[in-house]
């Protein structure tokens, strides 16, 4: 099969678990004798070097010449934070929180997430060190129950999902729907 690749980005991507002792020993440590750092600071740190990433400091790791001649850039992306997280969960026009949203709709219940429990989600999705793909699990962990049993509860008109439910330390709070919304529904199910 001929794929044309003149007009495709590639990009890899990966931990890299080590590499930056490598880059550690070619720059010099930059340790000062005497002095603790904080976790921060070697936090800081570790962003720098891997910030000073170069084309020998691959090749050492193991890469092959012809693979990094391939791969003109280098990047260094930081993990994510909690803000970042709870930004992933709640912005993109696809964001998870909007699609179980969309879910429910479907049956005409309004669901809502608390900024405690989105703190929440992004605290165990962090925990599970597997970055934001740890988020889809966790909402589905949260919401499963709700999106197989809401649906035949035709009463509720919103769910609110808190940061105790999210925790495993309390229940979804159910909200009943206003009356002539549930007579509403009945005709129209009757009407199908």
């Amino acid at each position: 099969i001929a794929f044309d690749t003149s007009h495709v980005l590639f990009i890899c991507g990966g931990a890299f678990e080590g590499i930056d002792q490598i880059i550690s020993r070619r720059v010099g440590g930059q340790r000062t004798l005497g002095f603790q750092h904080s976790a921060e600071e070697g936090a800081l740190d570790q962003e720098y070097l891997l910030s000073q990433c170069t084309a020998d400091d691959l090749l050492r790791y193991g890469f092959i010449p012809e693979f990094i001649g391939r791969i003109p850039v280098v990047a260094a992306l930081q993990p994510l934070d909690k803000e970042a997280m709870i930004r992933i969960l709640t912005e993109p026009r696809n964001a998870i929180v909007k699609q179980y949203q969309k879910m429910l709709a479907l049956d005409h219940v309004e669901l809502e997430i608390t900024p405690d429990a989105l703190d929440a989600i992004a605290a165990r999705a962090l925990a599970s060190r597997t970055g934001a793909r740890a988020l889809r699990t966790v909402v589905e962990e949260v919401l499963i129950d709700i999106m197989y049993d809401v649906p035949s509860q035709e009463h509720i008109g919103r769910c609110i999902i808190n940061a105790e439910v999210v925790e495993k330390r309390g229940h979804p709070i159910m909200v009943p729907r206003a009356p002539e919304r549930n007579e509403y529904r009945r005709r129209l199910e009757e009407a199908v």
